[in-house]
């Protein structure tokens, strides 16, 4: 691609040069701000993300969680923009927004059609100098970010981490919390907030991220009028006291409310961008991910000592952990565990990997990358990442150096970091004796299927970040093809070629909720080992097949979907066909399916939104189906036999009640021949719809109390909602954005209770999205801490009956409408996006114009109606509340 000359102007202070390895266009100004830009003309969208040097890291001791606090107050008000107002112009212009702290760098982020993403720069430029503040704003943010605090306490496995890392660390800034601790955010004063803010928010200290369909030239002159007035100062420059690894094993062992015993391996590693960072990446693809990789099949499918155990390398800027975090099942010793996980690591430093292993790892790794790239802020994000810790040209050599990392290579980063010697173990163990559980005997005469290499084309896949979008493609048709088979099946096909990838889909309608009262979690099961093997592959056959690919498929009670590179496309629809059709569904997998389960139910009863969430629809649909827990029970769990998985396979799953969609860049013709191919003779059987009961609206308001040991009370309100079908359906999706659902602190809810009064961290409320071929569910949703609880829901309920009595503004209505109509573009933006869009048209008989007719449809709302269907489908007088927590401090 030829370099563009952006500056041939005289007059033009800066110059921009094209870095051919990555396809990004950088322009240094003369304040030092860095400006990185990537051209994507396929959908009219654009992301802007603004980097800053500044991160938890930068905290001292008494002032921990300060970047975390100003990333909230970046929110809250300029000179030029008010509070509320930069929420509110990004809404009004369709436009979504949002930052994340790290403990390198804070990042905030704007996603805009391709008119208006130039109003960013405006807020970005504006907010890098001129925030105000209120103390009176400070302190309400404040009891914001305490409430955070309090929902990430109550996360026992972000609890567990958060603890390994400060017992691990003495001295280093990492050993900072995000969100800092309790005692130092009360204690913040504004002159905290404004100090910090004038030492690292300087253009020199930023990097800003523009991705989209964008002209590079128009980027640039609009960057220079926005922020070259700006001047660069001294920044302050932090010296890091780095820790090395002892020769002494840490132990930390934490008692906590949860029920099954969860676990952390910490092992210190090196820097982002250091050599060994990559072999470490292939080391943890090669540990945990997927059916094939080494710790699932020893640990789960093999010894059957844990529910779940995943791996996480993550190299910093300055060095870095790699975690090994898991949760045991409920018979197994966390000794034996420790065991068998040393010997396992033991063996990756002693032995080395086997070739065809590190070529998975790769390809995995390969696929990834690509996959990653799919939306402007995907790309935008990952360029901010790269360049924050190590500079974003590394992006084009991560090819160069994967290729050339050998098994050697892994064994010694092996032998390096993951020595026990240097390890932290850390347990979270329960309180009290967990509750038993019924013992699922499992057959042990089932040997662990040995690793075997699948009879396919062993194809290397390449990873190029450049390969993503070819630079002047055009936006293609959203209208799809589509095609029925003798059969019934549906197939629905579009050409979407802008990432080499396709995203399959087997879906079947209409499935949810018809498992027997006493067969509650059938469902569930049956789509767990859905995939454990065929009448003519076992499950490790196919696992291998689809990892080497870089891929694995994914299946549930009612579907069946994978992503993968379209040149294995034809490969992996066979793949497909034969789980649908020939499901091994065998004995010996549902009984460890039903295991894990067990434990997994056990994880359940230490997750307040799951508890809330579980009695609110039982309260509020009774006898209908849809009370009935989908993942089941302890008691109705162990009752489910094979029989019962297979009587589900023969009585619902036939081509005649499936869609498969395929959505991607393929050919249309060979596609449809393939599937043809291995779909035509899936025999189709006599539909079996489910009769479900009526069910009315409660007739009087209800309460449930449900005491557990957290910080904060989870709260679900609200009563019976609608049909998708339902005529008013578009007037209640505008209601719900005003209300509840708005885009960032615009809703009312988010506004009021939480911007205005810092009474939660999270809240919202909405009717449509559940909204099904049955009722649906009005549902506000909050946690808050026990001394706001009855503030918070007292104005709740102020803030509906206002909406009832006195309508809304013609300004929320005209807001509301310009962003639903933009959100039509984002729908178009990934093709896991596309293919939910196409589902969603063919279960509600929508039409594949919807996204023509949407807007138009919106646009004829008015006040009034928006109004009347507050007062028809809004009931507050008999809602459900439902609050789980520390109830008795209420």
């Amino acid at each position: 691609m030829p370099k563009k000359n952006i500056a041939q102007n005289p007059s033009i202070s800066y110059k921009t040069t094209y870095h051919s390895a990555t396809g990004i266009y950088e322009t240094i100004f003369h304040n030092g701000l860095k400006l990185l830009v990537v051209e994507r003309h396929h959908v009219p969208l654009v992301a802007v993300l603004l980097a800053y040097r500044v991160g938890s890291v930068h905290s001292t001791p008494g002032t921990t969680g300060l970047a975390h606090f100003i990333e909230h107050m970046m929110f809250k008000g300029t000179q030029q923009f008010k509070k509320g107002k930069i929420d509110a112009i990004t809404q009004q212009l369709g436009g979504s927004n949002n930052a994340f702290t790290t403990y390198d760098y804070t990042a905030y982020y704007f996603n805009f059609t391709k008119e208006h993403w130039g109003k960013a720069l405006e807020i970005e430029a504006d907010r890098m100098i001129q925030c105000q503040w209120t103390q009176r704003e400070i302190e309400c943010e404040k009891n914001v970010i305490l409430e955070e605090l309090a929902s990430n306490l109550d996360q026992p496995t972000s609890f567990l981490l958060e603890e390994t890392q400060q017992f691990l660390l003495k001295q280093h800034g990492y050993r900072y919390p995000i969100l800092g601790w309790k005692k130092d955010l009360e204690s913040l004063h504004a002159q905290d907030l404004y100090s910090f803010y004038h030492s690292y928010y300087a253009p020199n200290n930023a990097v800003l991220v523009v991705v989209g369909d964008v002209e590079v030239a128009d980027v640039c002159s609009k960057v220079n009028h926005f922020f070259s007035k700006i001047p660069s100062r001294p920044v302050q420059q932090k010296q890091m006291v780095l820790e090395y690894p002892t020769d002494t094993k840490r132990r930390l062992t934490l008692y906590h409310q949860v029920s099954v015993p969860e676990f952390a391996v910490a092992f210190p590693i090196c820097t982002s961008g250091d050599i060994d960072s990559y072999s470490l990446d292939l080391l943890d693809i090669a540990l945990s991910w997927g059916k094939t990789s080494r710790l699932y099949r020893r640990f789960v499918e093999g010894e059957r000592l844990v529910h779940h155990i995943n791996t996480t390398s993550t190299p910093l800027h300055d060095p870095g952990i790699f975690w090994i975090t898991g949760e045991l099942l409920t018979d197994v010793e966390p000794h034996t565990l420790e065991t068998a996980l040393l010997d396992e690591l033991k063996k990756c430093s002693e032995t080395l990997m086997p070739a065809y292993e590190l070529q998975k790892a790769k390809n995995i790794l390969a696929t990834g990358t690509i996959f990653s790239q799919e939306t402007m802020f995907d790309v935008a994000d990952k360029i901010a990442q790269m360049e924050m810790e190590i500079g974003y040209k590394e992006l084009g050599k991560l090819q160069k150096f994967l290729n050339q990392i050998t098994p050697k290579h892994i064994q010694a980063v092996a032998r390096k970091y993951l020595n026990p010697e240097h390890s932290t173990m850390a347990w979270m163990l329960p309180k009290k004796a967990p509750t038993a559980v019924p013992v699922i005997q499992i057959s042990t005469d089932r040997p662990i299927a040995k690793t075997c290499k699948p009879n396919i084309r062993l194809k290397r896949q390449s990873w190029d970040f450049r390969l993503n979008v070819k630079k002047h493609s055009k936006q293609h048709s959203m209208m799809p093809s589509v095609h029925h088979l003798p059969n019934g099946l549906e197939v629905i096909l579009l050409e979407n070629p802008v990432l080499p990838e396709v995203v399959a889909t087997l879906h079947l309608k209409k499935l949810f909720g018809v498992d027997p009262l006493r067969m509650q979690g059938r469902a569930y099961l049956f789509g767990r080992i859905l995939s454990e093997g065929t009448l003519r592959h076992s499950s490790q056959e196919i696992a291998e097949a689809l990892e080497f690919m870089g891929t694995g498929i994914s299946t549930q009670y009612n579907e069946i979907a994978v992503k993968v590179l379209d040149k294995n496309i034809e490969e992996v629809l066979p793949w497909m066909a034969e789980i649908a059709q020939y499901p091994l569904l065998d004995e010996t997998a549902l009984c460890q399916e039903k295991r894990k389960h067990l434990a997994e139910l056990l994880s359940f009863e230490d997750d307040a939104q799951y508890k809330t969430a579980r009695a609110f629809d039982c309260m509020i649909y009774g006898i209908h189906p849809y009370a009935n827990p989908f993942y089941g029970t302890l008691k109705t769990i162990p009752q489910i036999t094979i029989e019962h998985i297979r009587n589900f396979h023969t009585q619902y799953w036939t081509p005649n009640r499936a869609i498969l969609l395929l959505i991607g860049r393929l050919h249309e013709q060979r596609m449809l021949s393939i599937v043809e191919q291995h779909f035509g003779n899936w025999k189709s059987t006599p539909l079996q719809e489910a009769k479900f009961p009526d069910i009315s609206l409660a007739i009087k308001p209800q309460e449930l109390y449900v005491p557990m040991e957290k910080e904060q009370l989870t709260v679900y309100f609200g009563h019976l909602g609608i049909r998708r079908s339902n005529p008013d359906y578009y007037k209640l999706l505008v209601l719900e954005q005003i209300l509840g659902h708005g885009a960032g602190f615009t809703d009312r809810l988010n506004k009021k209770i939480r911007d205005e009064l810092g009474l939660c961290y999270n809240i919202s409320a909405g009717i449509t999205s559940s909204a099904g071929h049955e009722p649906g569910l009005f549902r506000a949703a909050l946690a808050t801490t026990p001394q706001h609880y009855a503030m918070a829901m007292k104005t709740l309920r102020q803030e509906i009956l206002k909406i009832q009595k006195y309508g809304i503004t013609e300004t929320e209505l005209a807001s509301v409408k310009t962003y639903l109509c933009n959100r039509v573009f984002f729908a178009q933006e990934t093709n896991d996006a596309l293919s939910a869009y196409l589902l969603q048209c063919c279960c509600h008989n929508l039409g594949f114009d919807y996204l023509e007719k949407f807007p138009k449809i919106i646009q004829q709302i008015s006040k009034k109606e928006v109004q009347k269907v507050a007062q028809q489908y809004l009931h507050p007088e008999v809602a459900t509340t439902v609050v789980a927590g520390p109830i008795h401090k209420i």
